[in-house]
């Protein structure tokens, strides 16, 4: 089961919530043009070998999302975050191991994040390192 944290708009309150029984909501803008559309490309090209998307797939994501702007400009740090940490890494299944860390890092707390995260390749001490960089944005 894969549980994702949210935030209900009407009521602020956090809840768990297992991610097969969200859906699609309706699109909610226009297609993207200008910048927006250079940043969907830059995530779209920098998370392709993590999370083989295409344009239009993350557009229509974009699209559908109650803050598209605000949703872009994540993502793109995230992107742009992963990156900068997997640079020296060249294993293929370790850097989809630290994106899924990074993914899992965005809906828990710093804390928490060990209790969602599944470790295949990475040791306890490599995962809290990439936490780490994710909450702070440096190495440890």
């Amino acid at each position: 089961m894969s549980m994702v944290r949210l935030k209900l708009a009407e009521t602020n309150k956090i809840v768990w919530v297992d991610a097969r029984q969200l859906s699609l909501g309706p699109v909610t803008c226009e297609p993207f043009q200008g910048i927006l559309k250079d940043k969907i490309i830059e995530i779209q090209k920098t998370l392709s070998e993590v999370w083989p998307k295409t344009y239009a797939e993350w557009e229509d994501g974009f699209r559908r999302d109650a803050n598209p702007e605000g949703e872009i400009t994540w993502f793109l740090k995230l992107a742009q975050m992963y990156a900068s940490y997997c640079a020296p890494e060249t294993n293929p299944d370790r850097k989809k191991e630290i994106f899924n860390l990074f993914m899992n890092c965005s809906f828990a707390t710093e804390k928490t994040v060990l209790f969602t995260a599944e470790l295949k390749l990475l040791t306890k001490q490599e995962a809290n390192a990439a936490i780490h960089y994710y909450y702070h944005g440096k190495h440890e």
